[in-house]
C-alpha cells in the first residue's frame, strides 16, 4: 500500500540519500533543513525557464539559485521539464537520480493534492519515493520551523489578483504572516499569492547577504503578476 502524504517523511529511514526539489523559497528551504536533519542532501533540483534564465515557479534569477546552492555546499542540478508538460522526460531525469543511489525526493508542498499526486506518480516510476515533510501541517507550527531553523526570506513576487505589489521586497516575518492572516490572504502563499527568496538559514554554510556583497551583477528579482488562478492543476487518476 502506498503511503500517505503525511507519512511519507515519517517514514524515511535515517541517512536516506536525497534530492531536494527546489524553488529558492521558504517552503523548499523548510523541508530540505527537516530532511537533513534525518537524511543524507545530495543535491537541488530546480526547475529551469532557459528563455529567462529564471526559475519556473519563483521567476527568480537563476545565478541567486545557483549562489544559494553554494551557501550550502549542495550541487545544483536545473531540468526544463514539468510535470504537466514533459512527464516522460522527467521520469528520465529522476531515473538518472535513482541510478545515483538517491532514495527520495523532497517536496515542499504543504497541501496542493494534484501537485504531490502527481510527483508520487512520476517518482514511483522512476523507482524513488516522494516525501512530504511539510504536508498537512498547521501553517503557524511552519511559521515556527522558520524561527527555529533561523530562515531570513523576502517576498519577491506576488499575484496582484489577490494582493498589492507593496509587499514585495518585506522581510517574511510573524507580524507579515499575521496581517496575511487578518486579510484572508493564505499567509504561506500556498495557491500562489506571493512567493519568497531565503537569504540565510541554518542550513547555509555561508551568508548570502555577504556573497551577494561580492557579487555587484547579481540582485534579487522582483516581480508580480496578475493571473486570477496560479495553481498546476494536474491531471492525475485517483
Amino acid at each position: 500500500m502506498d503511503m500517505k502524504f503525511e507519512e511519507s517523511f515519517e517514514n524515511m529511514p535515517e541517512g536516506e540519500p536525497f534530492i531536494c526539489s527546489f524553488s529558492g523559497g521558504k517552503d523548499s528551504v523548510i523541508a530540505l533543513s527537516m530532511a537533513a536533519e534525518k537524511g543524507e542532501a545530495r543535491g537541488l533540483l530546480n526547475w529551469f525557464d532557459e528563455e529567462q534564465d529564471k526559475s519556473v515557479f519563483h521567476k527568480q534569477n537563476f545565478k541567486l539559485i545557483q549562489m544559494q546552492a553554494e551557501c550550502m555546499h549542495l550541487p545544483l542540478y536545473t531540468t526544463k521539464y514539468t510535470p504537466w508538460s514533459n512527464r516522460t522526460d522527467l521520469i528520465r531525469v529522476y531515473k538518472e537520480f535513482a541510478a545515483q543511489g538517491i532514495k527520495s525526493i523532497i517536496f515542499g508542498d504543504i497541501y496542493l493534492d494534484d501537485s504531490a499526486k502527481m510527483q508520487s506518480v512520476l517518482c514511483k516510476k522512476a523507482g524513488l519515493v516522494p516525501r512530504f515533510p511539510l504536508w498537512g501541517k498547521n501553517l503557524s507550527d511552519l511559521f515556527e520551523e522558520i524561527e527555529k531553523r533561523n530562515i531570513i526570506t523576502v517576498i519577491s513576487r506576488v499575484n496582484t489578483a489577490h494582493m498589492s505589489n507593496e509587499w514585495l521586497g518585506k522581510e517574511y516575518n510573524r507580524a507579515l504572516f499575521d496581517e496575511f492572516e487578518r486579510a484572508g490572504i493564505d499567509p504561506f502563499g500556498e495557491r500562489g499569492e506571493f512567493h519568497t527568496t531565503v537569504v540565510d538559514a541554518d542550513i547555509f554554510k555561508e551568508s548570502l547577504y555577504d556573497m551577494l556583497k561580492t557579487e555587484k551583477n547579481v540582485e534579487i528579482d522582483f516581480s508580480f503578476h496578475e493571473l486570477k488562478d496560479n495553481i498546476y492543476r494536474l491531471n492525475v487518476g485517483r
